[in-house]
């Protein structure tokens, strides 16, 4: 399973540039990754698929496992590739694909050896409310958990610090120290619009969720 962070915020391009924040579309991250993983998938099935079609494959068992061993560069199972072949609906008569079967079995393939988990990040900015219901709505099949990632980095370095108690993954921490001004308001701000608003900072919960659902 692989995590997809992305900037819910908007402020971020695909490939990594700061821009104006809630100029950008984050669904368009999403289908980039996508359609690069898909693109180097599909790269390996080509270079192994000369080999697959030479070969005696007299049944059903022997086509999966000459396709599983050729792409073990991915690290799919003979389950797995059996599962993308029924989903894609191909022929199991290697011989008989055409250009656009690859692209499908590697299209289920994905789905099923690859998952993705999409952390919705800076999910306290204002732009993000609008962005992560459109990831949620263009992406149904994806599990998308909104994260606030610098929240939890601020309270993971104040505890630290011993300045309050804070276990990952809950609702509120507790002073324990004096604070200066700045520091109180870092953390009202988190409190408030961070823990308050999604009952916790996101970060644990994608691995939690990423762990026990997606898996």
């Amino acid at each position: 399973v692989l995590i997809h962070v992305v900037d819910a915020s908007g402020s971020t391009k695909e490939k990594g540039e700061a821009v104006e924040s809630g100029s950008h579309d984050p669904c368009k991250d999403v289908r980039f990754l996508e359609e690069e993983m898909e693109l180097w998938m599909l790269a390996i099935l080509e270079n192994n698929f000369g080999k697959f079609a030479r070969s005696p494959l007299s049944s059903k068992t022997q086509v999966i496992d000459a396709l599983a061993k050729g792409l073990s560069g991915l690290g799919v199972t003979n389950a797995q590739v059996d599962a993308a072949l029924m989903k894609a609906k191909v022929s199991e008569k290697l011989t008989e694909w055409k250009p656009e079967d690859h692209r499908t079995f590697i299209h289920a393939l994905r789905l099923i050896s690859k998952p993705l988990v999409i952390a919705a990040n800076k999910s306290d900015l204002p732009t993000a409310k609008a962005n992560i219901e459109k990831l949620q709505k263009e992406f149904p099949h994806l599990l998308i958990v909104p994260c606030a990632a610098e929240a939890e980095f601020t309270l993971k370095r104040a505890a630290k610090a011993g300045l309050v108690d804070y276990i990952p993954g809950e609702k509120a921490f507790t002073i324990k120290k004096e604070l200066n001004e700045a520091q109180k308001q870092a953390l009202t701000y988190i409190q408030t619009h961070v823990l308050d608003k999604f009952d916790s900072t996101g970060v644990q919960k994608i691995l939690d969720e990423t762990i026990f659902s997606a898996l």
